[in-house]
């Protein structure tokens, strides 16, 4: 198996490109912390039984607060906010 040559000739970029470049990458980080919060407050309902402010008689516990996180990966660098237990 042989590889594909690189093209290691400069790329021109023009300051829309790298505008329109940026802004893709804004709305993947932004995806991600609203994907990521999602997440983690369905499984917060689920560990207490109960959704946030809802009495009911099956509630496990409550929730206490939370704290800034930043979750970096190979996508983004993000910030959410976790609750006082993660």
């Amino acid at each position: 198996m042989t590889r594909p040559k690189r093209n290691d000739e400069p790329t021109q970029l023009t300051k829309h490109d790298l505008i329109r470049m940026r802004t893709e990458d804004d709305a993947i980080e932004s995806l991600l912390q609203t994907l990521l919060q999602k997440v983690l407050k369905a499984e917060m309902d689920e560990a207490l039984r109960a959704g946030k402010n809802q009495p009911t008689s099956g509630r496990l516990g409550y929730r206490s607060g939370h704290y800034p996180r930043t979750l970096v990966t190979r996508v983004a660098q993000t910030g959410t906010a976790c609750a006082a237990g993660c």
